[in-house]
């Protein structure tokens, strides 16, 4: 009789045991099943710059890590900025129309400007980014000087001091009005790279000539690769200097 109980604990332990031993199997398959949120925000001409940089600020803030937040709509009546702090796990995709808005950003995380995005501003770069990666995937990021000497020197249609710009498709373009426009050029980095695969990062003149001085692509540490698209400046300029 001893040796019966005995036999029936054991048994209870052992299947004790294959049924932990399965449920741990499963652990791994179950934190797979986790995927990351996608968040649109919808942005108009009747809402003030102010508004638009919290909102969005606010989504990015509650973002989970791999979380995508997609600004749609449009916003051409405001000569202004937005600051913005995106973290290094969060991507933040601009498929909006906008006009003399340009970005102030850091955090470490990465800007798109996807198919139907386009950020146009004159006289000032249209996307400075401290520290992150600017994404051009079918948009458009243009910088316009107009005709006259002003202008600040050094501006670009992109600037990253510390990570990379990717352009696979869409323009980014540094349009001089005249020889003399200080414009600088269509993308700046401090340290990292440059890739493009598709698209056009160009410096142009309004008036048709080619002569000025302007490197599309500047890179002041780091790499430079180009395995598709256009990339072009000025007849008198390097089109990539590193």
């Amino acid at each position: 009789m001893k040796l019966n109980i005995l036999h029936k604990k054991t048994i209870t332990v052992i299947t004790l045991l294959i049924t932990v031993s399965m449920l741990l199997t499963l652990i791994p398959t179950l934190s797979i099943q986790v995927s990351a949120a996608n968040t649109d925000i919808n942005i108009t001409n009747s809402m003030s710059v102010a508004d638009i940089q919290t909102s969005i600020q606010n989504v990015i803030d509650g973002a989970s890590s791999g979380d995508t937040i997609t600004v749609t709509g449009i916003k051409t009546n405001e000569n202004s900025m937005i600051t913005l702090i995106i973290r290094v796990d969060i991507k933040v995709i601009w498929n909006a129309l906008s006009k003399d808005l340009s970005f102030n950003i850091d955090g470490g995380g990465t800007f798109e400007v996807a198919l139907n995005g386009k950020i146009e501003v004159v006289d000032k770069n249209a996307i400075f980014f401290d520290t992150g990666t600017v994404l051009v995937s079918g948009g458009e990021v243009v910088l316009s000087y107009t005709d006259h000497f002003g202008g600040v020197a050094h501006n670009y249609a992109i600037y990253v001091g510390d990570g990379a710009v990717i352009v696979s498709s869409g323009k980014v373009l540094a349009t001089l009005a005249m020889l003399n426009n200080r414009a600088s050029g269509a993308i700046a980095l401090g340290t990292g790279s440059v890739v493009v695969s598709g698209g056009e990062v160009s410096v142009l003149r309004k008036d048709g000539n080619d002569d000025g001085y302007r490197h599309a692509i500047y890179v002041g540490d780091g790499t430079v690769t180009v395995s598709g698209g256009k990339v072009s400046t000025l007849r008198s300029s390097a089109a990539i200097a590193v």
